[in-house]
């Protein structure tokens, strides 16, 4: 039985860029793998892809109150 992950990244490019190849590695050895990160327009794509995407409200720069309601 696989693990449930979960990659987070502010910026969906660094879902799709760097994270990309952990992501589908990951997946081929049957792990259930979300990938979570700000709305963009990576996303959809990346769904076409086959990987499960949720967006969140997330915000870059540093802000504590952003960060919690995360």
């Amino acid at each position: 039985m696989g693990l449930k992950i979960a990659k987070i990244a502010a910026a969906d490019m660094s879902i799709r860029v760097l994270l990309w190849d952990q992501i589908k590695v990951l997946q081929r050895e049957g792990h259930e793998v979300i990938a979570v990160c700000g709305p963009g327009k990576w996303v959809e794509k990346m769904r076409a892809e086959g990987v499960c995407v949720e967006v969140i409200d997330i915000t870059r720069e540093l802000s504590p109150l952003a960060d919690l309601r995360a």
